[in-house]
């Protein structure tokens, strides 16, 4: 779905529905971020995966027209602040956290159809 979307000009799709992180592909020159995890999420008080991410992404247009310069950014979180059960405040990561959590996503895309979308990356 998330192709056909594209096809029929959505510049982005952003999904987030299972609940847990999933990967980021380039297709047709767009991003499709497959799943944010959870950002907020009130429906588990501990859930064993608690990595989100926040995808940010510019788009730039020249005249009117949005042109075909790509500037992203995914920024590791976790959904909770504190590692022993969920307290519905997000925690922005660092370190080896964040590191974890990045490379979790580009390993996870590397499945889908590459990992295209690092370079990208401001």
């Amino acid at each position: 779905m998330a192709h056909y979307a594209v096809d029929h000009g959505a510049d982005l799709i952003l999904g987030h529905h299972p609940h847990v992180l999933q990967g980021i592909e380039e297709y047709n020159g767009k991003f499709i971020v497959y799943s944010l995890g959870n950002f907020m999420f009130g429906g588990n008080r501990n859930p064993s995966d608690k990595d989100t991410i926040v995808f940010q992404q510019t788009f730039h247009f020249q005249n009117g027209k949005l042109t075909n310069e790509k500037e992203l950014k995914v920024i590791p979180f976790s959904i909770s602040s504190v590692s022993s059960r969920n307290n519905y405040q997000p925690k922005l990561l660092d370190g080896p956290e964040k590191d974890r959590v990045k490379n979790k996503v580009i390993d996870i895309s590397e499945k889908i159809s590459g990992n295209s979308w690092t370079m990208y990356e401001k």
